[in-house]
């Protein structure tokens, strides 16, 4: 606001020694506030503007994290969390490390612009952006208590798996579980880390984990859709497994339980494309031809759509699905 002032004041001076030169202003009395006017109003725009962005900044700059125990609440900026304690720069001067088992309710920390940025890029299905801004402080905030830490920990580890960087998301995940142990979201780490299993090549213990997972949603009768997503994965998973150890008969059968039980949109189509390469596999091109149909028909704008396109053309003729026939 101090650099607008001067400006404004610089502005009048230039402006009057060229109109007036060395004359007095009483010469001309109308003057004077018509150019007061026009710069007031040129600069309370620039003003209001500056204004705004100043408290954006101050709002920022004085919010105070605050974490509370019986007998003390702290205030200034968490630098770090794990399952032991709280790591605060406080406002007063220093640091000191509040541990969690004197921690009363849930600290209120704000959340890093990066986790926020990370979590918005992971849900809009952008996992090298979510990665990027997520690697740096994911993990410096496990063990908190908060929504924003959770999503931004499971989602790092997440990112790291689909880029195949293995090592990390194993680390993310474990740092996940180990704090976050009853969380809703853990089902998703374990999920992860038997991923990492299918990925390394280690078919057996992969198959066993993820079957074990599997039990929770077979003794239901219908997920609820929160976890519906987690069960086509599970079973997606389960097939690659199986396909893995020549077992093309009960892959299948995984594959057709997630069409069937467990339709999420991110796995029904990998589901149904991968049941018609196998029914063709098996000798049955109708009911691969069945499949390929569903997939074109209700997910037209997924990548497999245009695959299956072009493979359903390619069975034998006379093999084309009835009219209005599911999988």
């Amino acid at each position: 606001m101090f650099v607008f002032a001067v400006d404004i004041f610089e502005c009048l001076r230039v402006s009057f020694m060229r109109l007036f030169g060395s004359r007095s202003f009483a010469k001309r009395p109308n003057v004077f506030p018509g150019i007061m006017n026009m710069y007031l109003r040129h600069y309370a725009v620039a003003g209001g503007m500056a204004a705004c962005v100043l408290s954006v900044i101050l709002s920022a700059a004085l919010a105070e994290d605050e974490v509370a125990t019986q007998t003390k609440v702290f205030h200034g900026q968490v630098l770090a969390v794990d399952p032991q304690g709280i790591r605060i720069a406080l406002s007063a001067g220093g640091e000191t490390v509040i541990p969690r088992s004197l921690v009363v309710g849930t600290p209120k920390v704000t959340p890093p612009p990066s986790i926020l940025r990370g979590i918005e890029a992971y849900e809009k299905g952008n996992l090298k952006e979510a990665q990027r801004n997520l690697s740096k402080v994911a993990m410096q905030y496990r063990g908190l208590d908060v929504d924003w830490a959770t999503k931004g920990l499971i989602y790092y580890a997440r990112a790291c798996l689909a880029a195949g960087e293995c090592d990390k998301a194993s680390q993310a995940f474990d740092a996940f579980l180990d704090a976050y142990e009853d969380d809703p979201l853990a089902i998703a780490a374990r999920i992860g880390k038997a991923k990492i299993k299918l990925t390394e090549k280690n078919y057996e213990e992969a198959l066993a984990n993820l079957r074990e997972l599997a039990e929770v949603y077979d003794k239901q009768l219908k997920p609820s859709n929160n976890e519906l997503e987690y069960a086509a994965e599970i079973y997606c998973n389960i097939g690659q497994c199986l396909e893995s150890q020549s077992n093309d008969t009960e892959a299948l059968n995984a594959y057709l339980k997630v069409t069937a039980l467990y339709p999420a949109k991110a796995y029904c189509p990998e589901a149904l494309y991968q049941a018609a390469r196998l029914y063709r596999k098996l000798g049955q091109p109708q009911n691969a031809a069945v499949r390929y149909a569903a997939l074109i028909e209700d997910y037209p704008d997924n990548a497999l759509a245009k695959k299956a396109g072009e493979e359903k053309a390619a069975l034998p003729r006379g093999e084309a699905p009835k009219t209005g026939e599911k999988p």
